[in-house]
């Protein structure tokens, strides 16, 4: 029941924030996210000294709410700044909607710091007693994960499907898994009448994932190994036209992917091809014309403008709904806990919730696992095929 109600608090303020647009606050240059203080009364000419007795004065101050600290790790500079820099515009906004929830019992202040060096980034979260983290991608994950254990942190992380780092209690994911990814392409196979398809990968145990699945829908696989750093594709694929395949997935390194579409389309090779997340990633969209692929849940478009028109500066639409929902749900976990310290308990033990990206299930693993979705390039433009959630079935 509290799952309900806070989803719906959550598109309240959403739907809220959109029809009555309040005048955005400027963008915060410095990490630290500042939380403002309560008014409490002057004490200038007299008007509240310790000796007074006016009462009214007395019961009108308010006594300080507790702070939670709350941190974020995310790629503020590098080649992945512009998706660092959106994100933490995301996260800016949950805040600035925070304001619509009313009688919180405590105040929330957050620092967003720049990942570059992850434990040093960690440790300023730890010194500043936050109770909960934010990171984004394994290798910041595999790095903050045994320390948020030992320091008992509460840490969530996006962006990976590397499930070493729910190890323990304190540790938790939020992201759409393999599984989920390679459910709704198979589904797209099967729609096709797709039963063939030459699988181009190094990742084995992406083929016995992807095998496992297929075989449910009477769909073959064969796999063509290829290692990974290759730049010469021809040989493999020379070689898979040999199982006259219906459709390709190919699973290579994001990378990779460009030089590899350019070589599949030198090979003659014209039967649809397929990828998992990857193509997502690819810049050069017109590279990928026709070409279908599955990928993460994502934020509609209503929200992501949210986004833009507060913090003109964001450049991506990258997890944008993700981080801005586990902000709210760590103020959800927060607020139903009787303590901080009680809270990752409080967590562990929601099974869903209900976010500006849809209904996300949490499993037995400490994971909270979306929906995948399937997209497809459309006049050189992504374009979802199919997404439960948002209504697309096309």
């Amino acid at each position: 029941m509290a799952k309900n109600i806070w989803g719906i608090l959550i598109i309240g303020v959403v739907l809220f924030a959109v029809l009555v647009k309040p005048e955005p606050e400027p963008a915060v240059e410095k990490k630290e996210i500042p939380v403002v203080e309560e008014e409490r009364p002057s004490t200038e000419g007299g008007a509240l000294s310790a000796a007074s007795t006016d009462l009214s004065v007395v019961l009108k101050r308010r006594k300080p709410k507790p702070v939670v600290n709350i941190g974020a790790i995310l790629p503020l500079s590098g080649n992945d700044a512009e998706v660092g820099n959106s994100l933490k515009n995301s996260l800016l906004l949950a805040k600035d909607d925070l304001k619509y929830q009313q009688n919180l019992k405590y105040k929330y202040y957050f620092t967003v710091d720049d990942g570059q060096d992850v434990a040093t980034a960690y440790e300023k979260l730890k010194n500043a007693e936050a109770k909960a983290v934010v990171s984004l991608g394994s290798a910041a994950g595999k790095i903050i994960a045994p320390l948020a254990e030992k320091d008992k942190i509460i840490h969530v992380n996006f962006g990976s499907e590397d499930k070493s780092m729910v190890q323990g209690k304190y540790n938790f994911m939020n992201w759409t898994m393999p599984e989920r990814k390679i459910e709704r392409l198979v589904d797209y196979y099967e729609e096709n009448n797709w039963k063939n398809i030459a699988f181009i990968g190094a990742d084995k145990t992406q083929e016995a994932r992807v095998q496992k699945l297929a075989e449910k829908h009477g769909i073959k696989i064969t796999f063509f190994e290829i290692g990974t750093g290759r730049k010469d594709f021809q040989p493999v694929l020379q070689k898979s036209k040999d199982a006259k395949p219906d459709a390709y997935l190919v699973q290579i390194e994001s990378t990779e992917a460009e030089n590899f579409i350019k070589q599949y389309k030198e090979a003659g090779i014209s039967v649809p091809l397929t990828d998992i997340e990857a193509f997502s990633e690819i810049k050069d969209t017109a590279l990928l014309e026709g070409y279908c692929y599955s990928d993460v849940a994502q934020s509609m478009d209503i929200f992501n403008s949210r986004v833009r028109e507060a913090y003109p500066d964001t450049k991506s639409d990258y997890a944008l709904g993700t981080i801005y929902d586990m902000v709210m749900l760590f103020v959800q976990v927060f607020e139903n806990a009787e303590t901080p310290e009680q809270a990752v308990g409080v967590l562990a033990d929601t099974p869903e919730y209900d976010g500006v990206i849809g209904p996300v299930k949490q499993n037995n693993d400490n994971i909270f696992d979306s929906r995948a979705i399937l997209k497809c390039v459309i006049n050189g433009k992504p374009e979802v095929i199919y997404d439960p959630y948002a209504g697309h079935s096309h």
